[in-house]
């Protein structure tokens, strides 16, 4: 997501509950549905009991990059006109790499913490330092997560940004996008970080869903 980030007003949740991928079992009792789906990249376990999932927890990494421009010119001995560029096949020595974790956690529809932990670095091995976003207050209480394959669940608030171990920015709007239950983004306003992320978010996998019990809802093939 680049350029500008939009301050949401509430919450949005699409919830699909629906048969996705080649295999598919259900089982019916007492009106609980559980359905097991098979996705080329996932396995997702999901119970409904008429009432969205409104207490769990998520987690996962972050590995993302801030580029600092999409194009390099063309060489010389290639140049057909003065404005002829080519995408990058080499990203500049000045493109950041980031690499971190990030935690969510929900209890009874209200979102009690959200943090993500990363450190910056240029490729080239520059200007190394770190990032916490945390103290995350959300606009709207009325988080409700099913846990779908084809969901998703957009959460905006403000939030603190440290700059190593100390807080830069305070109360930063903030957007976080969690994507079929499988990638998250992380959107912080540009205009009250000093655009210190370029305009660019910040890009993460999930890990783990459990539900309030510590069950597993969602798991993945292992590297």
């Amino acid at each position: 997501m680049l350029g500008m980030i939009v301050s949401f007003a509430q919450i949005i949740i699409t919830p699909q509950f629906a048969a996705y991928g080649q295999n598919e079992s259900l089982a019916a009792t007492n009106n609980t549905m559980t359905t097991t789906m098979h996705t080329p990249n996932s396995t997702l376990t999901a119970t409904n009991n008429s009432t969205a999932i409104d207490t769990f927890s998520a987690e996962g990494s972050i590995g993302s990059l801030i580029l600092t421009n999409m194009t390099l010119s063309s060489p010389s001995n290639n140049v057909t006109s003065p404005t002829t560029s080519t995408p990058a096949s080499l990203l500049p020595g000045k493109t950041f790499v980031l690499s971190g974790y990030w935690q969510l956690k929900v209890d009874n529809g209200n979102v009690t913490s959200f943090v993500a932990r990363f450190t910056k670095v240029h490729i080239d091995a520059t200007n190394r330092h770190t990032h916490e976003i945390a103290n995350f207050t959300s606009s709207n209480n009325n988080v409700s997560l099913k846990p779908n394959v084809n969901g998703t669940t957009l959460i905006s608030g403000v939030s603190d940004v440290a700059l190593n171990n100390a807080t830069a920015w305070s109360d930063v709007n903030t957007t976080i996008i969690v994507n079929d239950l499988s990638t998250i983004t992380i959107s912080l306003n540009p205009s009250t970080t000093s655009n210190h992320f370029n305009g660019q978010s910040i890009y993460g996998i999930v890990n783990a869903l459990k539900d309030k019990g510590g069950n597993q809802l969602i798991s993945f093939p292992s590297i």
